[in-house]
Parts: C-alpha cells; sequence; structure tokens
C-alpha cells in the first residue's frame, strides 16, 4: 500500500490545518499548548514522521477543553485533525487502528472536506488486511 502522503490525499498539511488558529478567536480559547501540539503533529507528517504525528495528535485529543468542546469553531478546526491522525495511521501500516480511525471521523464529520480521502483509504484499509468485502462495500459508498 502506498501511504497517503505520497498519494498526495493530504496536500501542503499546513495549509490543511490552519483553522486550528480558530482557536485562538474562540470566547473559550485553550491555551497555546494545543496551537503548538497541532502545529507540531503537522511538522512531524510532512516530515513522515507518522509515529510522533500520532503522539501529539493523541496528547492533543486528550485535553478536557478538546474532548469537550462545543463551539462550533473548535469543532470544525478538528476536522482535520481526525483525518490527519488515521492517515497517519494508515501511513504507519496500522491498518485497523486505522480502520477505526477512519470510521471515528466519518461518523464525526458526515460532510467532512476529506470525506471522499477518508472512503478510499478506508476501503484501502481494508483491502491491506485482505478483507475485499468490506473494501468493496466502501468503494461503493
Amino acid at each position: 500500500m502506498r501511504s497517503i502522503l505520497n498519494a498526495c490525499f493530504v496536500p501542503s498539511l499546513l495549509a490543511v490545518f490552519l483553522p486550528v488558529s480558530a482557536w485562538s478567536q474562540s470566547p473559550a480559547a485553550p491555551p497555546a499548548e494545543n496551537d503548538q501540539l497541532a502545529s507540531a503533529a503537522m511538522t512531524a507528517f510532512d516530515a513522515g514522521n507518522f509515529q510522533e504525528t500520532c503522539d501529539k495528535l493523541d496528547q492533543l485529543l486528550a485535553k478536557d477543553e478538546i474532548r469537550n468542546a462545543k463551539d462550533p469553531k473548535i469543532l470544525q478546526a478538528l476536522e482535520p485533525v481526525f483525518y490527519v491522525k488515521a492517515a497517519a495511521l494508515y501511513n504507519l501500516q496500522r491498518y485497523e487502528d486505522a480502520i477505526k480511525a477512519f470510521q471515528t471521523y466519518l461518523e464525526a464529520f458526515r460532510q467532512g472536506t476529506r470525506k471522499d480521502d477518508a472512503l478510499y483509504s478506508l476501503a484501502n484499509s481494508y483491502i491491506a488486511l485482505k478483507k475485499y468485502d468490506e473494501a468493496l462495500a466502501e468503494f461503493a459508498k
């Protein structure tokens, strides 16, 4: 399987992730540490360090102000976090984890900007695990 980075599914990740700056415009803005974690994760992804990407995004997603976010700007900014986490797992060839992460993304962001890419990568994750019926079902969506 080709990595998602090399397959051009995540063009210019830093540009995709810029909406995280919406946190600083929110009335209940989280600490600058969140922006730093997000930026470090994107830098790691661009450098091909997918495990570091996962580690940084896990730290970010574990924060109470992120887990309990209700502000639409913050929720919108989290869309690429979930997609990039799934893409990093895929690139690590952790396909079972990638499947769960892509499903989480698709459930949380039913009309997300990366929906088609997530469905395609989800199907390819099933192919990598030789789960062809599941892959066909995803390709049909």
